[in-house]
């Protein structure tokens, strides 16, 4: 069986267009181009459309950034635990704590009762550590210890152990006094607000002024008994 072979007419490209062809392949070419320009002027325009768009974005970010950090400059404001600054009177033997408000200035808030020892030097210094107990020169123990960067400590009265049932009377009683014993020491109550509330790095000054009267009104001071083995400030 022999394979067949046909012959094809070939297509003379010159003579179809100038056959009459070329109206429409120009009609055609005209389409397509307007097609072509439509489309490119289309991509254009999403282009722009993104570019201001993410521009707009961006400087809505900016603003919002600009806006939040003024807004945080404005709200900016100390811990309440470094809110505060104590002046102690060696003289009239008064311990004042101040509060610093939003104004930026300190007003008075507490003022306590306190024993000081005559080794204290006067001048100013910050709290610069913290101890639930902390060992006397006599050998009691303060308790609810805040230390001083002048190598002074304000403390509950002294204790014979680590134990709040090992009150020493004696001590406790010469709150108000000026002492031999310990350093700065107030009622268990009062040491304790100061070694919970008032932080690390805030400002205490220390002077000697007799002729100054307490900020605030003082609380009585009641002595204790000599039978007496705890602090009855201290309710915990």
């Amino acid at each position: 069986m022999g394979i067949e072979y046909r012959k094809t007419k070939r297509i003379d490209i010159k003579k179809w267009f100038l056959g009459g062809n070329s109206k429409i392949y120009l009609i055609i070419l005209i389409v397509f181009m307007v097609v072509a320009v439509f489309a490119f002027n289309a991509l254009k325009d999403v282009d722009s459309g993104k570019s201001g768009e993410e521009q707009s974005f961006f400087s809505i970010d900016e603003e919002t950034n600009e806006s939040s950090s003024k807004s945080d400059d404005n709200n900016k404001f100390i811990e309440d635990s470094q809110s505060y600054k104590i002046r102690i009177n060696k003289s009239t033997h008064v311990l004042s704590v101040f509060k610093m408000l939003r104004d930026g200035m300190y007003y008075p808030a507490y003022t306590f009762h306190c024993a000081i020892n005559s080794n204290v030097e006067t001048g100013d210094t910050v709290i610069q550590g913290k101890q639930t107990w902390i060992l006397n020169n006599d050998y009691s123990y303060g308790h609810y210890a805040s230390l001083l960067g002048n190598g002074a400590y304000i403390h509950s009265a002294p204790y014979w152990s680590q134990n709040k049932t090992s009150l020493s009377v004696t001590a406790y009683n010469n709150i108000g006094k000026t002492v031999s014993v310990g350093s700065i020491y107030l009622k268990a109550a009062d040491a304790k607000w100061i070694y919970e509330n008032c932080g690390i790095n805030i400002p205490v000054e220390i002077y000697e002024d007799p002729e100054e009267e307490p900020i605030i009104q003082l609380e009585d001071f009641s002595k204790l008994p000599g039978s007496a083995y705890y602090d009855p400030s201290d309710k915990e």
